[in-house]
């Protein structure tokens, strides 16, 4: 059985829930005002699973709250206080993967990581998620039954997007950006697939 963590913005939590078959850590919130036992926790996952807001010139992910972003939710800085062997992030994060990944994908990925599923663009999600809707909702919920069968990260994400393609025709403008925008960063590789 997978494994999966996950942590999102506030005002995602249902869609978060589905998509990642879990409770999520939520931001803002009381209990991820301390957030090092939860990393902890996250580390030793299979697949972390993070909903956040994401800017293409801003280093750090952000939480929401009635539609209110913030606080930080997650820096480059926490991330490399611990080893991520083996896990697999997911990243619901716009622009999470842009440009070869912005500081948070490289510290997951120099700190043991297997890969780094982000999107290079925004990233379209919903606050409610639908099996009809959420692009990248449905991309999540579908790459979490493959990985287990296929533990390559970037041949299950590859399914999974054959799958939401499926799932998904007629394809709308969001459900082509999310197939287009979401790539497979691996440590080591410039290279995304």
């Amino acid at each position: 059985m997978t494994n999966v963590w996950a942590y999102c913005a506030a005002d995602w939590a249902q869609a978060t829930r589905v998509a990642g078959g879990v409770k999520p850590l939520l931001c803002p919130s009381k209990e991820a005002e301390v957030l090092t036992p939860h990393l902890v926790q996250a580390s030793r996952a299979d697949i972390v699973y993070l909903n956040l807001h994401g800017f293409a010139d801003q280093p750090h992910y952000y939480g929401q709250a009635d539609k209110k972003i913030g606080p930080t939710a997650l820096t480059a800085e926490m991330v490399s206080a611990r080893r991520w062997d083996g896990v697999v992030v997911f990243a619901e994060v716009c622009f999470g993967a842009a440009n070869g990944g912005g500081p948070i994908a490289q510290a997951f990925l120099a700190n043991g990581a297997k890969a780094f599923i982000g999107s290079t663009t925004e990233a379209y999600g919903r606050t409610h998620a639908t099996f009809w809707d959420g692009e990248a909702d449905r991309l999540m919920w579908i790459f979490r039954r493959f990985y287990p069968r296929i533990s390559d990260p970037a041949e299950a994400l590859a399914r999974a997007r054959q799958w939401h393609t499926l799932m998904s025709w007629p394809l709308d403008a969001d459900d082509e950006a999310t197939l287009e925008s979401f790539v497979c960063l691996l440590p080591n590789e410039d290279k995304k697939q």
